[in-house]
């Protein structure tokens, strides 16, 4: 009977490797690994140590036939399951079960210090307004019949015209190239018109003066 102790690491991805097999149905060698079959890698748990006291904690048993029916000795494969230090085995504290300390805590899943959540489509809501300040006196005298439009660099100081605004956010930074003229027209008749500076920030939301 062939007997193999495979010594794994705690909480590894074990894959049972599996057996191969030679009858001899005609006295001659014939590979039929292909009819081994295999009991026990099911059973198998990482994350169950295998106590000092214990040569094994799973154990495998693999059998084949070759083509005229007959059975080969079965052979078995051991298993058992090391702490790697610094861990060391313990026995979890609400169900008994020999394991390996994590981070120096007995019944600590592993998988709490090794996963990650990565959250892919959030979004963050902005909800500090912009800061906007107006460029030029807030009221301003035009006679009748006179257009209004925004001031250029040339501008002489006191031109009738609207020397827009700045705009700053506490997120996004300088929107000032983002600032709207939302009303702005000629005046015909003697009245209050109103300007008003809407800047766009990239979060939603908006400031108007």
């Amino acid at each position: 009977e062939t007997v193999m102790i495979d010594e794994i690491p705690f909480d590894s991805n074990w894959e049972d490797p599996g057996a191969s097999a030679i009858g001899y149905p005609y006295r001659e060698p014939v590979d039929i690994t292909a009819s081994v079959t295999s009991f026990g890698a099911g059973a198998v748990d990482t994350l169950l140590a295998t106590p000092p006291s214990m040569t094994y904690s799973f154990m495998i048993t693999y059998t084949a036939v070759d083509e005229v029916g007959n059975e080969a000795v079965p052979a078995r494969r051991l298993i058992k399951v090391n702490c790697i230090p610094p861990s060391k085995l313990c026995f979890h504290p609400s169900n008994g079960r020999p394991t390996c300390t994590v981070d120096g805590f007995c019944g600590l899943s592993p998988l709490l210090t090794r996963t990650s959540v990565t959250v892919i489509g959030a979004t963050y809501i902005d909800t500090s307004a912009p800061n906007l300040t107006l460029q030029g006196p807030p009221v301003m005298t035009i006679p009748q019949a006179t257009l209004c439009s925004r001031c250029t660099k040339g501008s002489p100081i006191g031109s009738l015209c609207d020397a827009g605004a700045t705009a700053e956010d506490l997120n996004d930074g300088h929107l000032t190239h983002n600032i709207k003229v939302v009303y702005l027209k000629q005046v015909q008749d003697p009245a209050s018109h109103s300007a008003v500076m809407d800047p766009a920030s990239i979060a939603p939301s908006e400031a108007k003066l």
